[in-house]
């Protein structure tokens, strides 16, 4: 009898050590996944430093202003881009027929391919005598510090004409030939038409001809491309950079997208040869109505100098002149009458002038004159 007894009391004895190892195991899982949760949102809630020193650094940081053309011209961070100088890294090449966002997302074929980072700096230092006196100042604009120059091998659009017109742009179609090129090599040149954003805002579209170092060329020979410069990024981003050669002929586009309010394809063509180069910039502005109808533009040469040296680096002509330019508006094809800056006094070195007409007027320089 005892026996039995002893055997069912191990019996219950064993029965209840199962119950208590059972109940500390559930309490146990349930104390390990309590712990495990806590963790995850300390993690959540307090980021490691390390894990702050992987991430890139938020859109919302402040960009710093730009600094004086004067600063920034002597500066090998600042590069010569048209319309004025570019921060060396806020300058950016995107393929053949790729899309730019407005927030610098690069698209090709409907893939992403690249993330453009705003710019450290809120947009370009603008070129001397870029904005006429009769316009809306903008952060391309000159600072009321730096007076447009009037004499001297200095820096900045040389020549200009422009144009606003009464409604909206949605299309600039552009037509000119290559000049010949400068006797003397190492200027960095820009010839185009290009417009601007009607109220107080950043940007420049425009189809460009370049010669010489700067940005992207790197030898002294023409090449054309297409520009938008100081997005709301601040960035100045383009298409590849194509060769041509004096004489050829050039055809560019500046198109208001379909379906869009401030979305535009900016096209060049070298007609010669048949080969383009043009991407879609989304660029958040609505409108655009101002029209560079000419513009000659000395950027930055091979020494990292705002400037030319002397007449003969100025292409080998005495004269050039876009062949068309045909703005059309909201309201329709509109023609345009395109003038000088009164508030800004032309180049008086190596003859530099601008000729009388009015879509556009001619440019006339003496690329022999001693001064």
């Amino acid at each position: 009898m005892q026996q039995k007894i002893r055997l069912q009391v191990f019996h219950d004895i064993v029965k209840a050590s199962r119950r208590n190892f059972m109940a500390f195991r559930v309490v146990s899982y349930r104390a390990l996944i309590a712990l495990a949760l806590a963790t995850i949102m300390s993690l959540i809630a307090f980021p490691s430093p390390t894990a702050f020193a992987d991430q890139s650094p938020p859109e919302t940081l402040a960009q710093i202003p730009p600094p004086s053309y004067s600063d920034a011209s002597v500066s090998a961070d600042w590069v010569a881009v048209p319309g004025g100088l570019a921060y060396h890294s806020c300058i950016y090449e995107v393929p053949n027929g790729s899309e730019v966002s407005e927030s610098g997302i690069v698209t090709l074929n409907g893939k992403v391919i690249k993330n453009i980072p705003a710019c450290p700096y809120s947009g370009i230092v603008p070129a001397l005598n870029s904005t006429p006196s009769n316009q809306n100042r903008s952060n391309l604009d000159l600072d009321a510090s730096e007076p447009p120059a009037t004499r001297g091998f200095v820096g900045g659009w040389w020549l200009s004409t422009w144009w606003t017109a009464s409604a909206d742009l949605t299309k600039v179609s552009i037509k000119w030939k290559v000049p010949a090129n400068p006797t003397n090599s190492g200027a960095t040149l820009f010839l185009y038409a290009s417009i601007k954003p009607t109220k107080a805002a950043s940007g420049l579209l425009q189809p460009v001809l370049q010669w010489g170092a700067g940005n992207g060329n790197g030898s002294n020979s023409w090449a054309i491309a297409s520009w938008y410069v100081a997005s709301p990024g601040g960035n100045s981003v383009h298409s590849p950079l194509l060769a041509t050669a004096s004489g050829h002929n050039l055809s560019g586009s500046i198109l208001r997208a379909n379906n869009t309010t401030s979305g535009w394809s900016v096209e060049i063509t070298d007609t010669t040869t048949g080969k383009g180069t043009g991407s879609l910039f989304n660029t958040g502005i609505t409108s655009w109505r101002s029209v560079q109808g000419a513009v000659l533009e000395i950027g930055k040469n091979d020494k990292g100098e705002a400037l030319i040296k002397a007449c003969n680096q100025l292409p080998n002509v005495t004269q050039f002149e876009m062949d068309q330019i045909i703005p059309t508006t909201t309201s329709g094809a509109v023609p345009p009458f395109f003038a000088p800056d009164s508030g800004h006094p032309s180049v008086s070195s190596c003859n530099a002038r601008i000729g009388t007409g009015i879509s556009p007027p001619p440019f006339f320089w003496d690329p022999k004159a001693s001064s």
